[in-house]
């Protein structure tokens, strides 16, 4: 025996107009259960990083500066050796140039660069 069910369009429609059933909501057991996994999960992750030495809070250090290089302020003498040898004048010679005493020349080092701007600060730093 083979029977066929029928549906009639007023069973159909009082099938579509009845109310969903709503899912079960979690008790309050697995709710705390997940908050204190999520945190200790968190918590040892946190912790293993700062104990491999990444502390976030500290950053990459403070950037070590080059070092500054020495001044040398040197003094440059140009010595001219003169030698001078006398010859008697002849009568009507012309008379002997004076030669000009040697010079000293001081270099001095270019001027520091100008200091590093200070940081930017914001009201919530």
């Amino acid at each position: 025996m083979t029977t066929v069910a029928s549906t009639t369009p007023a069973t159909t429609t009082a099938a579509m107009t009845e109310p969903r059933p709503r899912p079960r909501r979690p008790g309050p057991l697995p709710v705390v259960l997940g908050a204190v996994a999520a945190f200790a999960t968190a918590f040892i992750l946190l912790s293993l990083q700062l104990r491999a030495g990444h502390d976030p809070a500290l950053g990459a250090g403070p950037v070590a500066a080059a070092p500054a290089r020495p001044v040398v302020i040197r003094r440059v003498v140009h010595r001219r050796v003169i030698v001078t040898t006398v010859v008697p004048a002849a009568a009507g010679a012309a008379p002997v140039q004076a030669v000009p005493a040697p010079r000293v020349v001081t270099t001095t080092p270019p001027p520091p660069p100008p200091p590093a701007p200070a940081p930017v600060t914001t009201r919530s730093s």
